[in-house]
């Protein structure tokens, strides 16, 4: 992979973490400060129940997206870095400009979708044969106290 493109890379990732850290650190003062704003009104609880599970939504997803970058960034520094984990063919270089932290070139990445939905398609089938099942095998009530 070109240098100068790994180099914009980990210069991209630098800002990504950058907004990310400030992000975070502007949640973490909304919810130091939510509790000030509590008068004891449901509606106020439920603001700051709402800032809560926004900052876990916004830890989590950071939190995911950073092992993403890391292993990027390991990519880079071994030499794999634009190298399909599934083919071994290389990722183009369009793809990894929109995506950084593409593991698999356009066309692994479409099978894998592809493979994703024919899942959720084959467990929602599933799962209306089995309720249409349990519909036709309900069996009355017996009374067993007799």
């Amino acid at each position: 992979m070109d240098r100068h493109f790994t180099d914009l890379v980990r210069t991209k990732f630098q800002l990504i973490e950058g907004m990310m850290a400030q992000e975070e650190a502007a949640a973490a003062v909304e919810l130091t400060c939510a509790p000030l704003k509590v008068v004891g009104d449901e509606g106020d609880q439920m603001a700051v129940s709402q800032v809560k599970e926004w900052l876990f939504k916004l830890k989590s997803r950071n939190t995911s997206f950073r092992k993403k970058i890391h292993r990027a960034l390991q990519k880079i520094e071994d030499g794999s870095y634009g190298v399909c984990e599934e083919c071994e063919q290389k990722i183009t270089q369009a793809r990894l400009v929109a995506r950084p932290t593409a593991l698999l070139c356009i066309q692994c990445k479409e099978s894998e979708e592809l493979f994703e939905c024919q899942s959720d398609k084959r467990k929602e089938l599933r799962i209306v044969s089995d309720h249409k099942m349990g519909k036709l095998l309900q069996f009355p009530q017996l009374n067993m106290e007799a």
